[in-house]
């Protein structure tokens, strides 16, 4: 039986946006982001997790609290900067690789829903 790797501090019935082609020079790495729009819960939910999910960290410092999102990934080329996207808007954070995600800031602040 799998070990069950959710992070801490998601709640239940939240839909789960892992990204898949996370970088395959650190697969014990990715990042999550999950929503609950639909049960009328906005806030962000956004992770990582630097030792393959025994541990996780809520990354949503800089995206308001009811600005649910919807995708997270990481800079192909560039380490530790990671792309937000949520519902009304585009955030970057760029730290380290051992903080990434701590911080965001917006870069599109009128974007046009995409749904």
């Amino acid at each position: 039986m799998a070990a069950d790797v959710s992070p801490t501090g998601l709640p239940d019935w939240a839909l789960m946006l892992a990204d898949r082609r996370q970088p395959a020079r650190r697969p014990d790495r990715p990042t999550l982001a999950a929503t609950r729009y639909k049960l009328d819960d906005f806030a962000p939910y956004l992770f990582r997790t630097t030792d393959g999910g025994k541990t996780w960290t809520t990354i949503t410092n800089g995206i308001p609290h009811d600005d649910f999102t919807r995708v997270v990934r990481e800079d192909p080329k560039r380490r530790g900067m990671l792309y937000a996207g949520t519902e009304t808007g585009i955030y970057i954070s760029w730290t380290t690789v051992a903080t990434r995600g701590s911080g965001w800031a917006a870069t599109c602040r009128s974007c046009q829903s995409t749904t």
